[in-house]
């Protein structure tokens, strides 16, 4: 081997390093970051959770609260029974089902194509 082509080789560093990012504010701007996109991400599904347990007049209430007064978990009894709530969960189980076998059949068939 030339010693030519080994002094060009860049060095390694092994073991445990960090590496330090190029612009001011480093790690504590990608914490700040996340932690901002991890509120809003998960801000709806909050939502979603605290109107499943209010009541109709609080869901409706100008302006709108973040946590119920009162919890009412009888929304959830009420709203299986309302509807037909196992006809459309058996719909959309059979729907699923169905499309992931369908799913698994072609990407079969493609992927001996591809081999």
């Amino acid at each position: 081997m030339n010693t030519e082509a080994v002094a060009a080789r860049p060095k390694t560093i092994r073991g445990n390093t960090r590496y330090r990012l190029a612009y001011p504010g480093g790690e504590l701007s990608i914490q700040v970051t996340l932690l901002i996109l991890a509120v809003v991400f998960t801000l709806p599904f909050w939502w979603m959770l605290s109107s499943s347990l209010k009541s109709d007049a609080e869901i409706f209430q100008i302006p709108p609260t973040l946590v119920p007064h009162t919890l009412q978990f009888s929304n959830y009894p009420e709203s299986v029974t309302t509807i037909n709530f196992f006809g459309y969960l058996l719909n959309t189980l059979r729907y699923t089902v169905f499309a992931t076998i369908g799913a698994v059949l072609s990407n079969l068939v493609i992927s001996y194509g591809f081999s």
